[in-house]
């Protein structure tokens, strides 16, 4: 004969009272899932932190590079100026003033 859920469930004794469950396997049970859940917290913690250092760093060098476009246009712009106060008398040149752009310890002068 064999046994399968229900037939243990028919030849259980009736006046037995039902298994219950151990405290301490079901309080281990849950600490380990909380110990995951942790763990699990912890590493999507560390991957967003990650992440948003990345766009920092992103946003930084796309302004960095805006300055850099800015000062090679003026650059540019300087020396067309240039150019055409060659061609034209000493009084009709026109007069630039230096544009001074500093981030952190590189300082450009143009």
């Amino acid at each position: 004969m064999s046994f399968n859920r229900f037939t243990a469930f028919k030849y259980a004794d009736p006046d037995e009272p039902l298994a219950e469950p151990d405290p301490d396997h079901i309080i281990n049970q849950q600490n380990q899932q909380i110990s995951f859940l942790q763990q699990q917290l912890q590493q999507s913690q560390n991957a967003y932190q990650a992440i948003s250092e990345k766009v920092n760093h992103l946003q930084i060098d796309k302004s960095l590079h805006e300055k850099k476009i800015t000062i090679i246009s003026r650059q540019r712009h300087k020396v067309a100026h240039h150019i055409i106060g060659q061609r034209y008398p000493k009084n009709r040149t026109p007069c630039f003033s230096k544009i001074i752009i500093s981030h952190t310890s590189q300082t450009h002068i143009i």
